[in-house]
């Protein structure tokens, strides 16, 4: 999908505006900002250390594997499964 406007995700909204003068914009919901995060913290609390860094960030030690996992890659994988299935959302791990 072509973005014509140029607007781009984490855009400040007043650049937005500029960009996209027709655009609708939503008003926030902090609220349900919090909400999300601190279930999927949850969700992948039973895997280890979790230090949240922003609304929608988070770092996760795995360095002391208490899942029985192969791989660090595979701890990930399985916390993104578990954040899709019990949320509907989409994670990344890297």
């Amino acid at each position: 999908m072509k973005r014509e406007s140029s607007v781009r995700s984490a855009m400040p909204t007043v650049r937005a505006e500029r960009l996209c003068p027709n655009a609708t914009f939503l008003p926030p919901d902090f609220p349900r900002y919090r909400e999300y995060p601190a279930r999927c913290a949850r969700s992948s609390n039973a895997h280890r250390l979790i230090e949240p860094l922003s609304l929608d960030e988070a770092y996760l030690d795995v360095s002391e594997n208490k899942t029985g996992l192969p791989t660090a890659t595979q701890v990930a994988r399985t916390i993104r499964e578990q954040i899709r299935t019990e949320l509907s959302l989409t994670a990344s791990a890297g």
